[in-house]
């Protein structure tokens, strides 16, 4: 039988911190993952309570309030807000998904995050995508039409350009 070990440091502390929501009416729990490599200590789960009524529908809009109203340390990747990049990728009560598509309202009772579970965390909920974005580097497939790509090498950096071109703007 294969013997496997845990990295240091990889076993969760219950030792978490609780930030409490004041006079609110309508409130939602989470539970985040929190890991802080230059720390030293394992990783936890930190409780915020969020007033609905002063927050957007999103679990994104829940995370940026709680990293302006409660803890400022709190690290997660926000780009686009409308589904198109994957930056802000998570597993969201037990599901992968996107916070800034997932209405916390689909989502019943209290709100457990955590990072991309199959990807090596970096700091809370920002996971690695250094092999991913290698993996699609790699593929014969993308890179046939690399070169029609906006980041690919060799697009034109001006609009009039792309037009001559002949790519879509």
């Amino acid at each position: 039988m294969a013997s496997l070990t845990l990295p240091k440091n990889s076993k969760i502390n219950g030792a978490g911190r609780h930030f409490k929501a004041t006079s609110a009416s309508r409130i939602k729990k989470f539970t985040v993952y929190r890991y802080d490599p230059d720390s030293g200590e394992n990783p936890r789960y930190d409780t915020f309570e969020i007033d609905l009524d002063s927050c957007g529908p999103m679990v994104l809009d829940a995370l940026i309030k709680m990293k302006a109203e409660a803890d400022p340390t709190l690290t997660f990747r926000r780009s686009c807000r409308e589904g198109i990049c994957g930056s802000c990728a998570m597993n969201i009560n037990g599901r992968n998904g996107l916070a800034c598509t997932t209405a916390m309202e689909d989502l019943g009772g209290d709100i457990r995050i955590t990072p991309l579970p199959h990807m090596e965390v970096i700091k809370d909920l920002v996971p690695d995508f250094t092999p991913f974005l290698c993996a699609i580097r790699l593929d014969p497939a993308l890179a046939a039409n690399r070169q029609h790509h906006a980041f690919g090498q060799g697009a034109p950096a001006k609009p009039a350009a792309a037009r001559k071109a002949g790519r879509a703007v």
